[in-house]
Formats: structure tokens, C-alpha cells, sequence
């Protein structure tokens, strides 16, 4: 793959290149190859040919891998979504760095360098990863909370907390409480005042 960059006309620009694990191989750009018009030639591992003149060579440590829009990962089974995972890894094995990861991946069957064969498994640990996923769906926890003093504000704060339960991949309901504090004041009016209480909301995905 060429990558062909105009002239920026020494304006800043830089072309971040991330490989799967999404670290940054090659950066292209104003302070590593100038701002002058260029071309590179990406080219993975094992790829022959020649590169035409005035094409700058960048090789990649390993083949990238396209990752699948995200509804369509979150509605995908357990088993089929660490197949998914696992089979990039074939081509594209993880950082020597990552060693401590790879041996966690290892104990629920995802190893560098080959498929993903959930019946190899013991049968605790498949029940244990399909009811995982599916108590992970259906409920989680969110906290939030904010201070500052914009629009004239002297101290603006607010509090939430809320747990989401999701009933199916379109309908997901969130209860909660929330305090929001607003000290506002101006030259002919000074507000202070407190709102708290519980809420209901819900969200569909379509």
C-alpha cells in the first residue's frame, strides 16, 4: 500500500501508523520526514517486489488486522467473539512486552499462533466465560461527577450514580441519583440552590 502525503507548506502534520496492537510504528511527518510531499510504501512482512523511485519504504512489525464495527462485536456469541480475537494473532502475535497478558489470555484458550478451540476447554471454565459475558451485558454501574464556575457561576457541582441494566442489544434501562448544586450570582441577582433526587431513563439502540 502507498501512502502518498501532499505538501503542508511547513504546516504541522504528522501520520500516525499503528499496527493491531495499536502502537505506533512509523510517524511520518514534520519532525521526522519533513513537510515536503511524500510517498511510503507500506509493506508487510514477506511482501516482495521492488518500490518505484521516490516512494520511501516503512515496514510494518507485523500484518494489520481490521477490526469489526462495534455493534456488530457486541452482539456476537462468546465463543465466536474469542475466535474473532484470536485469529488475527495467526499473523500478527502479540509484543514480547506483553508477556504477562498473554499468559492470562492463555487460561481461557486464546494462544498466539493458532485458532481458537473453546472444546479443548474444561467445561468450568466454558460455562464460567458464557455466563461472564452475559452478567457483564446486563448490568453495570456508571459514576459521574463535575465542579466548576462558568457563566458566572462562583461553584457549580454535581454528583451521579447510576446502574444500567440491559434487557436486549436494543433496550437498555438506567436507574439512578443525581445532586447538582449551582451557586450562580450577577450585579442585580444572587441564586444558590440544591436539586437531588432519583431518576429513571432508558435507552434504545436502533
Amino acid at each position: 500500500m502507498v501512502v502518498s502525503v501532499p505538501d503542508t507548506d511547513r504546516r504541522y502534520c504528522v501520520l500516525p501508523m499503528l499496527d493491531m496492537w495499536t502502537d505506533v510504528f512509523a510517524a511520518p511527518g514534520w519532525r521526522a520526514s519533513g513537510t515536503k510531499a511524500h510517498h511510503f510504501a507500506v509493506i508487510p512482512p514477506g511482501s516482495r517486489g521492488e518500490i518505484p523511485a521516490g516512494v520511501a519504504r516503512i515496514a510494518p512489525p507485523a500484518h494489520k488486522a481490521a477490526t469489526a464495527p462495534q455493534r456488530v462485536v457486541d452482539q456476537m456469541p462468546p465463543f465466536a467473539f474469542f475466535r474473532y480475537a484470536a485469529e488475527p494473532m495467526k499473523e500478527s502475535p502479540p509484543h514480547l512486552i506483553d508477556w504477562s497478558i498473554i499468559e492470562r489470555t492463555n487460561r481461557i484458550g486464546i494462544v498466539p499462533g493458532r485458532g481458537y478451540r473453546p472444546e479443548t476447554l474444561d467445561p468450568v471454565i466454558r460455562e464460567a466465560l458464557t455466563e461472564a459475558v452475559a452478567s457483564g451485558r446486563a448490568a453495570m454501574l456508571t459514576a459521574y461527577s463535575d465542579v466548576g464556575d462558568a457563566g458566572g457561576s462562583t461553584l457549580t457541582w454535581q454528583v451521579l450514580g447510576m446502574v444500567d441494566y440491559r434487557c436486549n442489544n436494543w433496550l437498555m434501562f438506567h436507574f439512578g441519583y443525581r445532586h447538582l448544586h449551582v451557586n450562580w450570582s450577577s450585579s442585580k441577582l444572587n441564586v444558590s440552590t440544591a436539586v437531588s433526587g432519583p431518576f429513571l431513563a432508558a435507552t434504545f439502540r436502533f
